[in-house]
């Protein structure tokens, strides 16, 4: 799968971003998937499938582990 780019599209809600911010917040600590989304909701108004779908693709990439409930960075 390769992801391009075009010039009409918006940098800050690009899932690349989105999940930059994401790992940068779970750099800081563990957070439950609700918190979490409400936090990138509020900062970066983020809608909750672009938020599933950045999670599923960090989870892919084997970035981050869910376990009971909580998402972590992987070390």
């Amino acid at each position: 799968m390769m992801y391009l780019l075009n010039k009409y599209d918006d940098i800050n809600s690009n899932f690349l971003v989105v999940g930059a911010f994401i790992l940068q917040m779970l750099r800081g600590g563990n957070y439950r998937t609700e918190s979490l989304f409400q936090k990138c909701k509020v900062e970066n108004n983020i809608a909750l499938n672009q938020f599933l779908n950045t999670i599923t693709f960090l989870w892919i990439l084997d970035l981050i582990l869910f376990e009971d409930g909580v998402l972590k960075i992987k070390k």
